[in-house]
């Protein structure tokens, strides 16, 4: 399978999912052993390409913000593999292998199956782990709740961070941006919590954290 990825990437995501113009596609792949996840890109038009020759492409960009957040311990996948297919020596096509989250749900549709203290823990750990990121400039840029993973740990819930096309890794992030980060998490909280005590819970942990 690693043969077929690095000679045509295209012919595995066919199997996938496109998401928009800019992802070709996104597909659960085995390669030589564990499951991964392959995501693939392409650039529109030529200002496109010429700005990614110049900044390093997507694809790699989002394999060294994975790599920034994760020796910050900060819970995302593994990258694996990252490759640019050129033409005329401008990036047209790039490719990112990942490490598969095994035995995970969005928490968009495990919530509902949640009892209080699993979702009591769930939010404690996710502003924790969103306020350490913070703390540390980091920016996810996508935090809807089908970027977030819940596994269980010793039945205990665990979240992953994924979907972070959008990410960023900056010197400082200031208030109002880490605010701005977690706004469309907290609107799809707000849908699910009618007495506000998860938005609460969430917040007060999450401050304590980025600070």
């Amino acid at each position: 399978m690693l043969g077929a990825l690095l000679s045509d990437p295209d012919r595995l995501l066919d199997q996938g999912k496109t998401d928009g113009n800019r992802t070709i596609g996104a597909v659960q792949v085995k390669l030589d052993g564990p499951w991964t996840f392959l995501q693939g890109y392409r650039y529109q038009g030529w200002r496109s390409r010429l700005w990614n020759a110049r900044h390093g492409g997507r694809a790699r960009r989002v394999w060294l913000n994975l790599w920034s957040l994760r020796t910050r311990h900060v819970p995302v996948p593994e990258p694996l593999l990252c490759m640019d297919r050129q033409c005329f020596r401008l990036p047209e096509r790039c490719y990112l292998v990942s490490e598969y989250v095994a035995d995970a749900r969005p928490l968009s549709s495990c919530w509902q199956d949640l009892d209080a203290t699993q979702r009591r823990d769930a939010l404690i750990h996710l502003g924790m782990e969103l306020g350490r990121m913070h703390r540390f400039g980091g920016i996810h840029g996508q935090l809807t709740w089908n970027n977030l993973l819940l596994t269980f740990v010793d039945a205990r819930p665990q979240i992953t961070l994924v979907g972070l096309d959008a990410a960023r890794m900056l010197p400082a992030a200031g208030p109002l941006r880490c605010q701005l980060d977690i706004r469309v998490f907290l609107h799809d909280l707000d849908d699910r919590d009618p007495d506000g005590s998860h938005r609460r819970l969430f917040l007060d942990v999450w401050k304590r954290w980025s600070r």
